[in-house]
């Protein structure tokens, strides 16, 4: 077994693993969001967040590509929590522990939440790479898809600008 630090691209997977290492099971995603935020503003973005919890970060179009329209790029920041029989985990409190198993990234003796998880890094690692061409970008990272859909439900009119959105959770 390897470790995350050894796939590709590097950034979207110090990403990934910076989110494994903040619990975040539906309705306690704030130390994501937090580091969502924290991660744009080093960067000089802008990031706003809304009452729901959800986060907006908006990423200027690199040179040559601005007059293209603005892509929302969308995220879920919440995880499935469920531990194998017999291992004890507190998702409200324990990091997940994702390992490199042949051609697979899995958790040891919990889910991985690599749907939500991953998508979140893809942005963010769009968001970081400073070679990478892109028209004006909408970061939308959402609460509580998996108990209730409350980011979905809880997106006001005019949040977003973008016309066109990318759903990287799958």
């Amino acid at each position: 077994m390897g470790t995350l630090r050894e796939l590709k691209p590097g950034h979207v997977w110090a990403h990934f693993e910076s989110i494994c290492g903040i619990p975040h099971p539906s309705r306690h995603e704030e130390g994501v969001a937090r580091y969502i935020v924290g991660q744009a503003e080093q960067l000089g973005f802008k990031a706003r967040r809304v009452a729901v919890g959800n986060v907006l970060v908006e990423v200027p179009a690199t040179p040559g590509y601005g007059e293209r329209p603005t892509v929302v790029l969308h995220g879920r920041m919440d995880m499935v929590p469920v531990a194998a029989p017999g291992v004890q985990h507190d998702f409200e409190k324990d990091p997940i522990r994702p390992v490199i198993d042949g051609d697979f990234v899995r958790a040891q003796g919990t889910t991985l939440g690599a749907d939500k998880g991953i998508g979140c890094a893809l942005a963010l690692g769009i968001m970081s790479d400073t070679g990478a061409g892109h028209s004006p970008l909408e970061l939308l990272f959402t609460v509580n898809e998996e108990d209730g859909m409350d980011g979905a439900h809880g997106l006001q009119g005019g949040f977003v600008g973008g016309r066109m959105l990318i759903n990287l959770d799958s």
